[in-house]
């Protein structure tokens, strides 16, 4: 069981982090109840004979909860759309021209508190208000959202822009510069990340979750602890200080945001498990002879 947090228009919504869930679960009385029932997933998928994970967090999770370590595969989702941002970025200049008085970041996705929006626009408010600004794109609660406009308040570079459209992705990122994931949640492989990779945009991280998997710290992007928001606001400063960091980040980026690798190693992984099945007699029985992945 999770909840889950409203993401953009499109209907995306991502799970909670798993140590939230379970923390809020056992303040409602049901420990017992929960503990059982993680005891009985980390028996089901244990049983599995190859375990895919999007990250390796993911795994090390899974395992914390008692899943049983055995043949994994990493295999991170990417969306057809990311594809499509890639192959739309890579028309482009690699360099984009920045303004020389302003500094872009961007954020996407929910406003809710274990993305750690508050943290971002409390380390932005501390940045000088003429060299800097900080386009919000996503959605969330009525109360929430007029909370952030309040803490947004004070400073003038800061902006909300609502729910979008993932049509309009492209176009909202041809106007950020660097983009920034602030989570303070298990995020184990925010898509955000991919997104504004994908669109040849360095992004400045939480050092949480799967995001570090994603983020080549001083390569081609930079982590920071999350919830700190002196040490993002450090992260920020130095990109505005030196702001050809972000081209020598973004020549660094990953080349390819193909989805299919990932599912052709599934399916890969699929037909070896079936071939050694078949040729060995020390599978151990199973009600049927195939493989569970």
């Amino acid at each position: 069981h999770s909840r889950r947090a409203e993401g953009p228009a499109s209907g995306g919504a991502c799970p909670l982090g798993i140590a939230r869930g379970l923390a809020s679960q056992e303040s409602d009385g049901c420990a017992a109840g929960y503990a059982l029932r993680r005891q009985a997933y980390a028996a089901a998928i244990s049983k599995a004979d190859c375990v895919c994970y999007i990250s390796r967090r993911t795994q090390h999770l899974a395992e914390q909860f008692g899943v049983a370590p055995g043949r994994t595969l990493i295999a991170p989702v990417r969306l057809t759309h990311i594809r499509r941002l890639h192959a739309e970025s890579t028309s482009r200049p690699k360099v984009r021209p920045l303004s020389p008085e302003r500094i872009r970041f961007g954020y996407l996705g929910a406003h809710s508190p274990e993305k750690g929006i508050e943290v971002l626009l409390h380390a932005f408010a501390g940045l000088p208000q003429p060299r800097a600004s900080l386009s919000c794109y996503g959605g969330g609660g009525a109360a929430y959202m007029a909370e952030l406009k309040r803490i947004a308040a004070p400073h003038s570079g800061i902006s909300f822009h609502g729910r979008y459209e993932q049509g309009q992705l492209a176009s909202i990122l041809g106007n950020i510069d660097v983009g920034v994931a602030p989570s303070i949640c298990e995020d184990t492989a925010p898509n955000t990340v991919f997104e504004f990779q994908a669109a040849g945009i360095p992004v400045i991280g939480s050092n949480v979750g799967g995001i570090p998997e994603q983020i080549d710290s001083e390569r081609n992007g930079a982590l920071f602890e999350p919830g700190n928001a002196r040490a993002l606001r450090e992260c920020m400063q130095r990109v505005i200080d030196e702001p050809q960091i972000i081209s020598r980040r973004a020549l660094r980026l990953p080349s390819s945001f193909d989805p299919l690798p990932s599912w052709q190693q599934v399916e890969h992984a699929l037909c070896e498990l079936a071939g050694s099945r078949a040729l060995s007699s020390s599978a151990r029985p199973r009600e049927s002879g195939d493989p569970v992945l």
